[in-house]
């Protein structure tokens, strides 16, 4: 029988080699043009859509590329090639990959969700559209009587503004379909196809005026922050399965979040950039037992061997960067400054935890060293492998 050292170091081998896995391939082939579906709330403060992108886009001359590079593509390009303003007011945009295209499933194209907040009771909206889109139809669904309005835009341009109050719109905004208006587009798409060389990242964000590299790295630091406080709960646990592990033993600590950063640093840069990659239904799942397993072996242990969880630290930091880096797909990357990006999402994501071990921590010092584990690191860590366990359950059914 392996022993508890061996088996802990087979864990962390497995775990290793399974956030090494690279993603699959996709193709593309000929699509009508992209049209943009808009849900604004004004009274909520929301906004939603769906875009459907012509796969040529991301795909230069069909060529097959990893499924995670494909979807770096696509969310890419979308915030790149797309702005919304509300009353003059750029619009920070979340979008996530619904769907790439798949010739086998006869899909229309790649399909990515977006959404954002607004100020209540906003007036108007208006869509910017990049050079790289020939054009594409917009259609704005409300609640009140513009409902169900479409107009075409052509790509390096703007739309006319979409009022939600009431008052006329403007001309350009028509009940006629969105099949109507494709035919306006001056020449088929198929046509055209080939005809030029696709465009660099620069040339195509030159569609827009480029933010500040201060802005952007803010933007992210914040989008990171968020992704841990308060919606990475998850990751949030593990921490403090972490901390749990070593209430009393500051020393220990910093070695396991350091060894955690790391890894979790390593494979977040090369996953986001379609290096390597793994589907979130497998990554999601093992996340969910790197937290229970941690959870256990608080309570389990006693003392233990600290190199051993050094190694599973960092392996499960592995596949925790494999999520995150999920996460900042669906936000996608600033096409002219990616580094910028996954620099200041990862300093974000830093601060989140450091938030909660600041928090943390001097609880559990504030404990009797004596009762330290009876209080708090025994029920804790029940908690902590019990959600972990749970999530897993869920996140491995179909």
């Amino acid at each position: 029988m392996l022993s508890v050292r061996r088996s802990r170091a087979a864990i962390a081998l497995a775990f290793s080699a399974l956030a090494l896995v690279s993603p699959g391939l996709a193709n593309a082939h000929d699509l009508p043009p992209d049209r943009l579906l808009l849900w604004p709330e004004p009274a909520r403060g929301t906004i939603r859509g769906a875009i459907t992108l012509d796969p040529e886009h991301t795909r230069e001359e069909f060529a097959d590329l990893p499924r995670a590079e494909i979807e770096r593509r696509v969310l890419a390009f979308v915030q790149s090639e797309l702005r919304l303003r509300v009353d003059e007011s750029p619009l920070v945009l979340d979008t996530s990959l619904r769907r790439i295209w798949d010739p086998a499933e006869g899909t229309e194209g790649d399909l990515v969700d977006i959404r954002g907040f607004m100020p209540k009771a906003s007036h108007e909206l208006t869509v910017s559209v990049g050079k790289q889109i020939k054009a594409i139809v917009i259609s704005v669904h409300t609640e009140q009587g513009g409902a169900g309005r479409n107009t075409l835009v052509k790509g390096g341009a703007t739309s006319p503004p979409f009022r939600f109050g009431p008052g006329p719109l403007d001309a350009a905004w028509t009940r006629r379909s969105a099949e109507e208006l494709l035919t306006e587009i001056d020449a088929p798409r198929s046509a055209a196809r080939g005809a030029a060389p696709s465009a660099s990242g620069n040339e195509r964000a030159a569609g827009f005026a480029r933010e500040s590299r201060f802005t952007i790295l803010k933007r992210y630091v914040a989008l990171g922050f968020e992704h841990i406080l308060p919606l990475g709960l998850d990751h949030l646990l593990f921490v403090a399965g972490l901390v749990l592990g070593s209430p009393r033993e500051p020393r220990r600590l910093v070695l396991w979040l350091s060894a955690f950063t790391l890894a979790h640093t390593l494979t977040f840069a090369l996953s986001a950039l379609g290096v390597v990659g793994l589907p979130s239904s497998i990554v999601e799942p093992l996340i969910a037992l790197s937290i229970a397993y941690v959870g256990v072996e608080n309570l389990l242990r006693k003392g233990g061997d600290p190199k051993a969880r050094l190694l599973l630290v960092f392996a499960f930091g592995l596949v925790h960067g494999l999520g995150f880096a999920g996460a900042l797909r669906s936000l996608g990357l600033p096409d002219a400054d990616r580094w910028l990006g996954l620099i200041g999402f990862n300093v974000g994501v830093e601060a989140g935890q450091l938030t909660a071990v600041a928090v943390l921590l001097p609880l559990l010092l504030l404990i009797d060293a004596k009762q330290v584990r009876r209080l708090a690191v025994i029920p804790g860590s029940a908690l902590i492998a019990g959600a972990g366990l749970i999530w897993a359950v869920a996140r491995l059914m179909p």
